[in-house]
């Protein structure tokens, strides 16, 4: 199963975000608009995204939720019929609930940087660092802190979670 190590952080400023991650980029900025739909599974997560610039997917992912750097995996699947897939399975798993956003992604070498505007939650970076088949997690770990460091992304603004969880978190008043 591909593997990356993550982490997701409040960012305030996004703008001086996005001057320091283009600053670093190995390739340009591409904007998008995400609609995640999760649905009730018993380990792990999924969730049929709709983006503005790629075909719908289907994704299930696996981690831990702490605010630290973490492994994380997850299966990728292109679905052809968005509409038919999300019916199929709200009727047979049911919808915990829906993520909006904008997105900015960039790469960095072999991290993906999404700097994220969510809908009734606010401004977040999150870092992927996509390891190699069979790369060693702690390796993932160091090149997130390194990049955390240079992004000066403080561990205090770690937050664990799903987007999700965060929002679920918000409307209860609760913080995640």
């Amino acid at each position: 199963m591909p593997t990356n190590v993550e982490i997701k952080a409040k960012a305030p400023d996004l703008n001086n975000l996005r001057r320091l991650v283009s600053e670093i980029s190995s390739s340009p900025a591409v904007e998008m608009d995400q609609d995640d739909t999760f649905f009730s599974v018993s380990s792990g997560r999924l969730k049929l995204r709709i983006s503005s610039v790629s075909q719908a997917q289907l994704i299930y992912y696996h981690r831990h939720d702490s605010p630290l750097p973490k492994k994380s995996y997850y299966i990728v699947s292109e679905v052809h019929d968005p509409s038919s897939m999300r019916a199929l399975l709200t009727e047979s798993l049911g919808i915990i609930g829906r993520v909006r956003k904008h997105r900015t992604l960039y790469k960095i070498k072999n991290t993906r940087v999404h700097l994220d505007e969510i809908e009734g939650l606010g401004t977040y970076i999150e870092l992927e660092v996509v390891l190699a088949r069979g790369g060693l997690v702690e390796e993932g770990r160091l090149v997130a802190l390194d990049l955390m460091s240079r992004l000066g992304i403080d561990v205090a603004s770690l937050v664990s979670g799903a987007y999700l969880d965060l929002i679920r978190s918000s409307r209860q008043g609760g913080e995640t």
